[in-house]
């Protein structure tokens, strides 16, 4: 039985409640069974738990603290009761890391760990899939509303608590954008058919890949890790993994000129990584350093990469590219790029070689 811990996260008036019940429903049509967590710090507010200036550290500790047991005790019900079943989902209304969102900074959260004991590379690592969904105060205003009992924020409050959601998520391998601008209806098939491309292993992340000025990447305020790169035996296509404190997460990675496609990525054990390093014969090992931030509802990763920066864009789910301002390349040939069938195809046979192997 394997489990995918699914998180619906973003700011205030997201449409996560009405999203969960879309999947919720979809799931049972397909017999899948499920578990979900529902939000933290709605529970806790509505029982008359209010957080305020005087108390957020605290507050947010107690979140946190239930957040970790909730995630923990549906992860050991779902092993003990459903050890029959190919797969359970459990659905988290928001993740441990939505508490950065609420604090004063990053060092505050880190503090949090360190007082609970928490790596925040295992609690990351945990996660299968991250769906943020930007709010309505960001993508249409005059829309926000108050209708939930718990939501506190008035629209430019929303609006920067939107920003420090995605972004405290920003880390996270396998994040998803997903813009409030579309219709309701749109944006829900559009989030069942990403659960269902994860959980049947046919998703992928597209991404361009842009050269950037060598001053706009700061090391000191980057993560490090070990990056492995593999031979695959397929043109254009590497394994790469990433170790970072013996948290290791591979990837089978295609790139051509500007562009890169993740094809298959997990987070594996070290025993799996020492067999993979027998099997396939390692090409480099190197210190990466990255940054990842989001923006213009766009995810952005800043690398350094064999002596070069780059920096990588994954459009969200309206499909939009947008380079900033800090890239060499200002104009990028999209129809020079695979077309949407050839680009599944070049996918679709990667994925049979990596199965096959």
């Amino acid at each position: 039985m394997k489990t995918f811990k699914i998180v619906l996260t973003g700011g205030p008036c997201a449409g996560k409640t009405t999203a969960l019940k879309a999947i919720k429903n979809h799931l049972e049509e397909q017999n899948i069974k499920y578990i979900t967590i529902p939000e933290t710090a709605t529970e806790l507010i509505l029982n008359k738990m209010l957080p305020n200036s005087n108390y957020t550290y605290e507050f947010q500790t107690m979140v946190l603290k239930r957040q970790y047991a909730k995630e923990k005790e549906a992860i050991n019900y779902a092993q003990k009761m459903y050890e029959q079943e190919e797969k359970v989902v459990i659905l988290c209304d928001r993740g441990i890391f939505d508490n950065i969102a609420y604090l004063h900074s990053e060092e505050e959260f880190q503090k949090m760990l360190k007082e609970q004991q928490l790596e925040e590379e295992n609690l990351l690592s945990s996660y299968n899939l991250v769906l943020n969904l930007f709010s309505l105060a960001t993508c249409n205003p005059s829309y926000y509303s108050f209708n939930n009992e718990a939501r506190l924020e008035n629209v430019e409050e929303a609006k920067e608590a939107d920003k420090k959601t995605a972004n405290a998520w920003a880390n996270h391998p396998n994040i998803k954008l997903l813009s409030s601008s579309i219709s309701l209806q749109e944006e829900q098939e559009q989030i069942i058919q990403m659960i269902d491309s994860h959980l049947s292993n046919k998703d992928y992340i597209y991404k361009l890949k842009v050269p950037m000025k060598e001053n706009k990447f700061q090391r000191n305020q980057s993560t490090e890790s070990i990056v492995h790169t593999l031979y695959f035996p397929h043109p254009n296509t590497s394994i790469k993994i990433f170790e970072k404190k013996h948290i290791f997460l591979m990837q089978i990675v295609y790139e051509k000129e500007f562009e890169k496609i993740i094809i298959e990525q997990r987070y594996i054990n070290q025993g799996t990584f020492i067999q993979l390093l027998k099997k396939y014969p390692p090409l480099s090992t190197n210190i990466h350093s990255e940054k990842n931030f989001i923006e213009n509802q766009t995810h952005y990763k800043i690398y350094y990469e064999d002596g070069k920066i780059f920096l990588d864009i994954q459009p969200n789910n309206l499909g939009k590219i947008i380079l900033p301002n800090c890239c060499q390349s200002k104009q990028i040939n999209l129809d020079s790029l695979y077309t949407n069938q050839e680009k599944l195809d070049n996918i679709n046979s990667i994925k049979k070689l990596w199965r096959k192997n």
